[in-house]
């Protein structure tokens, strides 16, 4: 995973979802010194493209 050092991601959660298929992957990437953010509908904040990049 090397080649994703100083990248970002962001992961979108909703309802229903299964608590390893957010945790697990969650986890993995802030053990790689990936930043990561959770957005779902219920977020104050609305994701811009420019977080994408």
């Amino acid at each position: 995973m090397s080649q994703l050092i100083s990248r970002r991601v962001m992961i979108f959660v909703e309802n229903l979802y299964q608590e390893l298929e957010l945790w697990y992957p969650l986890l993995r990437l802030k053990e790689e010194g990936i930043e990561t953010k959770l957005v779902g509908s219920g977020s104050s904040e609305r994701p811009q493209c420019s977080d994408l990049r």
